[in-house]
């Protein structure tokens, strides 16, 4: 919740703060399928947070553990927000257009 209203108020170094430490909680529970929908949730919100103060190679960092897992739940919302990180990813770092279109066509 404090992540959230740092977010909000445009304090995006203390809601990145709070979305590490909310991930780091979620690594160390037992690995159930809601655990599982709740550790993308985090790292989502970690990856756009990061995206949005540009350090997308963080971002990619951030999210490179659940890309398998959140196709596997067919978790539409956070899959969206995924390949837009992953998408940005190789447009502004790597320069590799056509990867980058090979995630937005995927939006």
């Amino acid at each position: 919740m404090a992540g959230r209203k740092a977010g909000k108020a445009a304090s995006f170094n203390d809601a990145i703060a709070h979305a590490k430490k909310r991930v780091t909680s979620l690594e160390k529970l037992p690995q159930t399928n809601h655990m599982q929908k709740q550790m993308i949730d985090a790292r989502t919100i970690l990856g756009l947070y990061l995206a949005q103060m540009n350090y997308h190679v963080e971002a990619k960092e951030a999210i490179d553990p659940i890309v398998d897992l959140a196709i596997k739940h067919n978790y539409k919302k956070r899959l969206c927000q995924i390949y837009s990180i992953l998408g940005t990813y190789h447009f502004f770092v790597e320069e590799n257009f056509p990867e980058t279109y090979k995630f937005w066509k995927r939006l």
